[in-house]
């Protein structure tokens, strides 16, 4: 079963917000886990760089998918992300945050969303010691074939 939670963000701060709902979704899912759960999906290991999840532009406007507007953005939790195996930037800095608060002890990060000058917004991992982690460019962001940069990553609207 999929259940969606649908809500109108506006600005940096709507962003940070639906950014926010998705990493304390993983977090109650890494809590409540048991032990292994990453193997169900195939992967290696829970911790996100070590899975093989890649970075991937969200495909907003998919003929394949029933109701889906292409300005939606969608923030897939932890057990979505292992089984599809690509995330976007609100993906990847949910499920990052979540892991360094779950299963790494800094109870002080959390998701931190950059609004680029093009009105486009880019979500990353601030941690508790106030360093940036750019889980998307660690997974492969302007890399490959599909290499825009980063202000066109398109994440979040604008």
């Amino acid at each position: 079963m999929r259940i969606a939670v649908v809500l109108t963000a506006n600005g940096r701060r709507g962003v940070e917000f639906a950014a926010l709902l998705a990493q304390a979704a993983n977090e109650a899912f890494l809590q409540r886990a048991k032990a292994g759960w990453w193997a169900r999906f195939g992967r290696a290991s829970p911790l996100l760089y070590e899975s093989g999840i890649r970075y991937a532009r969200e495909d907003r406007c998919s003929e394949t998918e029933e109701l889906r507007a292409c300005s939606e953005e969608r923030f897939v939790t932890i057990p979505e992300l292992y089984r599809i195996g690509v995330g976007d930037c609100d993906d990847l800095a949910a499920a990052y945050a979540a892991e360094a608060r779950i299963l790494r002890g800094d109870r002080g990060a959390r998701v931190h969303v950059i609004q680029w000058r093009s009105g486009h917004y880019h979500v990353v991992v601030r941690l508790g010691d106030g360093t940036l982690e750019d889980p998307s460019a660690r997974l492969g962001m302007n890399k490959g074939a599909d290499a825009k940069p980063a202000k066109a990553d398109g994440c979040c609207g604008g």
